[in-house]
């Protein structure tokens, strides 16, 4: 009986662990370079915008799922998408502020 609880115990630990990348690589296999912000919130609909500026648009996805057996109990998968002209262009774990900035600025001189 010790050996069917452990065994379950482990299967709940590495399932919350592995569902939230497999929700997020589900998404992402249906997300293109060169897709417009509509396209992206059909796919997408649960991010959020994270900065709007006149030619540029940038989204965040953050997924997360259970973890049993840690305190805090959730492991999380974000990714952000950035869109120039409605479409986009780039998608990532995140950037510094700073980091972006100076991109944003390269790109639009």
């Amino acid at each position: 009986m010790k050996k069917l609880i452990s065994f379950l115990f482990l299967c709940c630990l590495l399932v919350g662990c592995g569902a939230v990348n497999s929700k997020m690589n589900k998404t992402i296999d249906n997300i293109y370079p060169g897709m417009t912000v509509p396209e992206f919130k059909k796919v997408a609909p649960k991010s959020t915008l994270v900065q709007l500026m006149e030619n540029f648009v940038c989204y965040k996805l953050s997924l997360q799922s259970a973890k049993f057996g840690e305190p805090g109990g959730y492991v999380y998968s974000t990714r952000f998408f950035y869109f120039r002209d409605n479409k986009l262009y780039r998608i990532d774990e995140g950037t510094r502020a700073t980091d972006l900035k100076i991109e944003i600025e390269k790109t639009t001189h």
